[in-house]
């Protein structure tokens, strides 16, 4: 986030700390915070472990129904999207 508004040009002697932001990356990330960390690839295939659907729960969202799971039981789709055991087919 630019430390104030952006209708001036980028000059030194109008705005020090756009002028700063622009052209220097140490003090860019003060005011930015750290990078954000890159998403994890997305996952096409069905786990492994991945089992039938056990109970939808009268919800029509297939990422919620409960799944058995080789591993933890039972499990849903969109944990198993973030699970640390996650083996594709």
């Amino acid at each position: 986030m630019r430390p104030c508004h952006a209708d001036h040009p980028l000059s030194p002697a109008l705005c020090r700390l756009c002028f700063l932001y622009v052209n220097d990356s140490g003090y860019r990330a003060l005011w930015d915070g750290p990078p954000a960390e890159p998403a994890p690839p997305a996952r096409a295939l069905p786990c492994v472990y991945l089992g039938e659907v056990l109970e939808r729960g009268g919800c029509p969202c297939p990422g919620k129904w409960l799944r058995g799971c080789g591993l933890h039981a039972v499990c849903t789709l969109e944990v198993c999207k973030t699970c640390e055991d996650y083996e594709e087919r």
